[in-house]
């Protein structure tokens, strides 16, 4: 039985590459769809911010493709990058990097 559906599987590699790729790209819409929708909920979170700071931190952060395991190491990178090119105040740097971290999260979950 499993010498039929190893030649099965060989006379028909072609076939299943195909079927595969087509999985695949069945995926990955699903996939950029879900994340348009997650998308949209942190870009409603930014649209709240407070200050332009904090909004120029997330979106800095989003432009960086963080991931759910990489939030914190990414926006806290992408405000010392904000300060050092003094774009964002020093001084509240830390709050609005908070705040635009809540909005990443919800961005991504």
């Amino acid at each position: 039985m499993v010498d039929l559906v190893r030649s099965c599987l060989l006379e028909r590699s072609y076939d299943m590459s195909i079927s595969k790729g087509a999985l695949l790209v069945v995926v990955l819409a699903g996939c950029a769809a879900a994340a348009r929708a997650d998308r949209a909920a942190g870009d409603a979170c930014a649209g709240q911010l407070t200050t332009a700071d904090a909004k120029t931190i997330y979106a800095a952060s989003m432009a960086a493709g963080p991931t759910k395991g990489t939030i914190a190491d990414t926006v806290e990178r992408e405000t010392r990058a904000l300060v050092d090119a003094k774009k964002i105040a020093w001084d509240v740097a830390r709050d609005n990097g908070v705040a635009a971290a809540i909005c990443v999260t919800q961005a991504l979950e």
